[in-house]
This record gives structure tokens, sequence and C-alpha cells, in this order.
């Protein structure tokens, strides 16, 4: 006997239009889902097999580095900052390489560009030495901006100013950049405005820069402020000792119009 409960279902038939009598199959729209699925893996496994053979291939790996703009530091200094040759250039952290360049006290600035396929450009730009900073009998030359470069023998033409209070420096390590900048400017101007050279410079934490010239005059003008007015004062003040025949060795320039001095 037929048992309805257990028999598997019979699907209904249905008449196309050419009158044919068929069975209703399931909708082709149940497995577009599927499909798309599918294609979307097969897409992302194409796209890393693809970036896999690129980041492998010989033809990305480095092979040239041009490093330009040096003028102070030997190549070879730079260079082994930027030892990747062989490395793919893709994969390259050029941020990485950056900071490891400025790690050099005598570099300012430091660009890194990829020229594909294999090449490296590294564009540098140095510190100059602008004055000799001397502290505990020690010479070392510093920048502008008051970064100490390297321990010196050579004074080179520069303004050497004598720290008198402070400690030892290593290079990186930052000075008073305002005190460099003054004691550069007193060497122009001083022989224009008094006919002496400005020849030392000493400096104090807490007092500032004196500068001494090559007929034994000397003035604290403690920092950069007012320095027209200050320069100004300390030659009228020298044209009046003279005028009298006193001798004005010493001027602290620091407090405005009243000047101290002793003979």
């Amino acid at each position: 006997m037929f048992n309805r409960k257990h028999s598997s279902p019979i699907p209904s038939p249905v008449i196309n239009q050419a009158g044919i009598v068929a069975a209703r199959l399931p909708k082709p729209w149940r497995y577009r889902g599927w499909l798309s699925l599918i294609l979307k893996v097969a897409a992302v496994m194409g796209g890393l097999t693809i970036g896999v053979s690129v980041f492998r291939s010989p033809v990305f790996a480095v092979s040239e580095i041009e490093i330009t703009g040096l003028h102070q530091l030997p190549q070879s200094r730079i260079s082994e900052r930027f030892d990747v040759h062989g490395a793919n250039i893709l994969a390259l952290q050029t941020d990485d390489l950056r900071t490891a360049a400025l790690k050099d006290p005598w570099v300012r600035s430091v660009g890194v560009q990829r020229r594909l396929p294999g090449k490296l450009s590294v564009a540098v730009t140095e510190r100059e030495a602008a004055a000799v900073w001397q502290v505990q009998g020690r010479q070392f030359l510093i920048d502008r901006d008051g970064t100490i470069l390297e321990e010196t023998r050579n004074r080179t033409g520069l303004p050497v100013i004598r720290d008198q209070d402070g400690s030892l420096p290593t290079p990186g390590e930052t000075r008073s950049a305002e005190t460099v900048a003054l004691a550069r400017t007193l060497m122009e101007v001083v022989p224009n405005e008094l006919g002496e050279k400005a020849v030392d410079f000493e400096y104090l934490s807490y007092g500032g820069l004196v500068v001494e010239t090559d007929r034994g005059h000397r003035a604290r003008f403690g920092d950069a402020s007012d320095f027209q007015w200050k320069l100004a004062i300390w030659k009228a003040v020298l044209k009046e000792a003279d005028a009298q025949q006193m001798k004005a060795t010493h001027i602290d320039l620091r407090f405005g119009d009243r000047p101290f001095f002793r003979s």
C-alpha cells in the first residue's frame, strides 16, 4: 500500500509555452549568491598570487643607491645607514631609513625616493659649522641651530665661544643657538662700528655672552635683545672714556640705559 507520509515530494507539473509538461525546477537566482562569492574569492586569491610574485621578483631588488648633497660627510658614512642592497624596493620603509639617517648630527634633513625598478635616491642636506663651542678645554663644532656636530682641533676662522660653566656635550646635543648667532653678528659688526676686531667670546649660563676686542675692550651683551641700542651705548661709552683719557675695559650692557663699566 502506498504510504504518503514517507514518500518523497513529486515536483508539480508545469506547462511551458510550447505546451510541454515539465517538472518545476529550483529558480536560478538561488545560486547567484554562491557564484558571486566564488568569483570574489578567486579574484582575491589571484591578486595575492600576483602580489607575492611581485615582491619576490628580482626585478624590484635594490641594485643602486644614489646619494646626493654631501659636502662635509664621506659617502660611506651615509651609505652604511642605507645598507639595503638586494631588498625589495616596494617593501622598504622609507620613514625608517630617513629616521636612521637623521641620527647623524651633520644631517639636517634627508629625502628618500624610490626609482623603479631598483634604484633608491637619497638627497641629504647637511648642517654647516657656524662657531666653535669650547668647554672644559675641548672644542666642538656647532651649527647655527645650536647642534653640536663633532669635536675639533681646528678653529677654521670661526668664532670661538668659551663656555665657562657648561658640561661636556656629545654630538647631537644642543647649546644656545641665540648665543651662536650673537657671536657671529658681533664678528661682522664690531670692526665697522668700533674699528676693532672681536677676537674672544665668553659665555655664562646666568650672564650671557661677553665679547672682547683686539684692543682689550670687553662688553657683556648678555643676549641679542636691543642689540642696536647696546652697540650704540658701547660705542658712546668708549668715545667718552677716550675723550676723558679713561679706560673702559669692561662694560655691562644688559641694563638698557644704565650701563655699568669699570676701568
